[in-house]
């Protein structure tokens, strides 16, 4: 029951992490968090008032030049300006009605009759000013969409925060202390990054940045691993939790294991298609065994679920910050965009230049008095 949104694989130039202000700033809003490059041609119509009293709403059109692959997708912008809706937003004629809800999405997604859909109670979401709602199908798939404060919007899509400071926003939101990492701590840059364990551009990014990247900047940055599973990966989650089962084991073993996942990624594949998932998990703890993890405290860690807490931390911080692929990295809390060598060490060395020149300049300062 999920929409496909806007998903493509190319990667642009960094542009807009922050408050879109107009129908420009939208697309590139858009084209910065779903990965859609400049020779796709995106146009909207402008924004007007939604039926949601709430929102505004434009229609973006996607056009690459096929005409039988030229999508539409409604796009939504609170009009306090705090939140961005990919997806769709309906009136609801009466408040947070269960059935009007069901009856929404059912014909939303043209669901088959003999499928039916229950609501749960609305619960408090990650998003201010929002409720979250589970919804379940006959067939036991589940789904999580959200309702506005009142309760007369529902909203099936994305939300995205749209800070009025994205830097500090990202301070405020995401945990440093305590986390996976790797070269020198109270670095002038540090780079987070959220991966998928399952994610193949993921696999291709780690490889480098343990092979060239740390070797050159090790005293220079620090690295931060977050664990951000796609729901539409098979296997990510339960590796998620085995690599951070792995760091509360041992930490120093963490990145030996994870590059070990990675390396293996097809011979998972191979295994997760065709056989269930405690075949994996056998798997992983063999790559531990390698990676000098004793099994037994692995094997605990999992079947308790101990680090399950701090993977869910990480996707909840993912979300709130916009994430929609992988792998995303924030440097010094500017959200990167680009997977190319190249760029990222450009937009490190950045970095870094503007920590020297700060240094100086308070050295400045003090200098004075």
């Amino acid at each position: 029951m999920t929409l496909n949104l806007l998903l493509y694989s190319a990667i642009p130039p960094n542009r807009v992490y922050g408050r879109p202000a107009d129908t420009e700033n939208v697309i590139l809003y858009l084209r910065e968090h779903y990965g859609i490059p400049d020779d796709i041609k995106m146009t909207t119509g402008g924004l007007h008032d939604a039926d949601a009293a709430e929102f505004y709403e434009t229609i973006v059109t996607i056009d690459d030049g096929k005409p039988q692959d030229k999508k539409t997708q409604p796009v939504y912008l609170s009009k306090n300006g705090r939140f961005l809706v990919v997806g769709h937003v309906f009136a609801l004629a009466q408040p947070g009605s269960a059935q009007e809800i069901t009856q929404t999405v059912h014909g939303l997604f043209k669901l088959p009759a003999n499928i039916r859909l229950t609501a749960a109670a609305p619960q408090k979401s990650i998003y201010p000013g929002f409720y979250s709602i589970q919804l379940t199908a006959t067939n036991g798939r589940s789904e999580e969409y959200y309702l506005t404060a009142d309760q007369r919007a529902l909203v099936v899509g994305e939300i995205f925060a749209l800070p009025d400071h994205p830097e500090e926003y990202f301070r405020l939101t995401v945990a440093l202390a305590d986390q996976p990492s790797a070269g020198l701590v109270h670095a002038p840059v540090t780079i987070v990054e959220y991966a998928d364990l399952q994610c193949p551009y993921c696999a291709q990014m780690h490889k480098f940045l343990e092979r060239d990247f740390l070797p050159k900047y090790r005293n220079k940055v620090q690295l931060i691993f977050k664990e951000f599973p796609l729901a539409s990966h098979n296997w990510a989650f339960t590796a998620a939790l085995a690599n951070e089962c792995a760091y509360q084991v041992d930490a120093r073993a963490f990145l030996p294991y994870r590059t070990l996942i990675f390396r293996h990624q097809d011979d998972i594949d191979t295994v997760a298609s065709s056989a269930n998932l405690s075949t994996v998990r056998e798997m992983l703890l063999d790559y531990a065994q390698q990676a000098g993890i004793d099994r037994t405290e692995l094997a605990a860690c999992l079947s308790s679920q101990a680090s399950q807490s701090r993977v869910e931390e990480n996707l909840k911080e993912g979300k709130l910050l916009g994430i929609t692929r992988t792998p995303t990295f924030f440097i010094n809390g500017k959200m990167q965009a680009t997977l190319t060598p190249e760029t990222f060490e450009k937009a490190v060395d950045a970095e870094l230049r503007n920590a020297a020149r700060a240094r100086l300049g308070t050295t400045g300062r003090r200098s004075v008095r």
